[in-house]
Formats: C-alpha cells, structure tokens, sequence
C-alpha cells in the first residue's frame, strides 16, 4: 500500500518553495549543477557529483506519527530512477524539541527570533544516522527500493530519502513510502474551500485541485466544496466542485 508520493517542485506549479521540497547539493567534482526544478515530464535530474536530500517538509516521513495511530510495523520507500548512483535512507533527529526538525524541514534559519517563543534561538545541532542504501545503475528506468522496520527505529525526529549520483548523472522519476500492509478503512477525503467574494483566486484554485486530481490514482475519493459566503459564484465557476452557498457566518458554517 502506497503511503505518500514524492513531491518534486515544479516551477509552475502551486508552490514553487523548492526548500519545502529537497535540498540539492554538488560535490566538487561535480561538472556542473543542474535546476531544482522537475521539467514538464515530472523527472528531476542529477549531474554525476550531485546529491539531492529530501529531508524537507512535504516529503519527511514521520515515523512516530505512523507507530501512534497506524498498524504499519515495516515500510520501504521506493525511487524510480535511471543512471548511476545511490539511494539512502536517514533519521534525523535534535537534542532540543521535535519544532527544531520542523523548523529544519521547513527552511527556517538556525537562528532568529522565534516569534512563538519570543526570544531569540539559536536551533541545536541536528544528527543525521543513516539506515540503509542501495546503490543503482541501469540505462532504463528502474526502481530502487529500501526497506525499514519501524520498530527498529528509536527516539523521534524524521526519516528522509536522498539519492547521490554518480559517473555521468542520474534521473529520478518519482518515488514514493510504502508498506506491505493492507488498507484497513476505505478514506474518503473532503477539500473544503470557503471563500467571500474573491472569485478570480477561487476559480483559479478549483482549475488547479482538479488538473491536480486528474492525474491522481485517488481522484475518486476526494471531494471538492466551495463555501460561497458572497453569493458571487455560480456551478460553472468552480466546474468540478460542489457549490454551496451560505450566508457570511465568518467561516464554512458559522465558525473560524
């Protein structure tokens, strides 16, 4: 069972943030560097010396998170690739709190004033171990998979993904965190948009969850809802999505 894809930013997409997404760095006898950015096909590519590490916010794997409120006791995580290198799997972990990996995740400076803390800190040292690698080499596409057991894993932090190529580059295609386990409950998922008199952003929105979702496996199991608190939209508006409209209660129903 696929638990999440792999996120590569796209310069045109939603959200261009590439730090919310990976880290690409280049070795010094790399030849050159190459774009954050996956290109219009969706494949990232690695110049031979360059490495790209995923331990950012849309792609981490919260292994806590998934030991607390799921039955998944082993996953893997699975990298289609091309050219040469190798695939890793990390843990990142801090000596202060969980918010110190987030913030690393999310890009946030290892120091500054915290506004939540209201002072200024300066972010502990953050330990990276790693689990496990494989290495690849093949002229085709092919997918690398790393395994890990869940239970193995001690302490908090996160798990991330990395790949480093090697020789003349490599290409990733995609990836993905899976586990051997079924799934337990069919989900169905509820994309509430509520909104009051901001029509352009709205229609732009909806246009693009629903490009979104037509290229998704799951696409039949999301629902999409416009809560119209202006009275300003009508069905053709927001194609693809279930117009209601509410009075301005301050929210979707009289709540924030």
């Amino acid at each position: 069972m696929k638990l999440f894809d792999l996120l590569l930013p796209r310069e045109n997409g939603i959200c261009a943030e590439t730090e919310l997404y990976l880290r690409k760095t280049t070795s010094s006898s790399a030849l050159s560097a190459t774009s954050p950015f996956a290109d219009e096909e969706g494949r990232l590519r690695l110049a031979g010396g360059e490495r790209v590490s995923f331990d950012a916010y849309f792609n981490c794997f919260s292994h806590l998170t998934y030991k607390a409120y799921t039955t998944v006791e082993r996953a893997a995580f699975r990298l289609t690739a091309e050219g040469r290198g190798v695939v890793r799997l990390s843990l990142m972990q801090s000596e202060g709190e969980i918010d110190d990996c987030f913030c690393r995740m999310s890009g946030v400076p290892p120091r500054g004033f915290n506004e939540r803390r209201k002072k200024m800190v300066v972010m502990p040292e953050i330990r990276t171990t790693t689990l496990a690698e494989i290495s690849f080499d093949s002229d085709e596409p092919r997918d690398v998979v790393v395994p890990f057991d869940l239970g193995s894993v001690e302490g908090g932090g996160f798990i991330f993904a990395e790949a480093e190529a090697q020789g003349d580059g490599a290409t990733i295609f995609g990836g993905c965190f899976e586990c051997d386990s079924p799934a337990p409950n069919a989900v169905k998922i509820g994309v509430v948009i509520c909104t009051y008199k901001r029509e352009e952003f709205v229609k732009r929105t909806v246009g693009r969850v629903r490009e979104h979702l037509e290229r998704d496996r799951l696409r039949d199991e999301f629902g999409v809802f416009v809560i119209d608190n202006g009275g300003t939209l009508s069905a053709e508006d927001v194609e693809g999505a279930t117009l209601l409209q509410n009075r301005n209660l301050g929210g979707s129903g009289g709540f924030t």
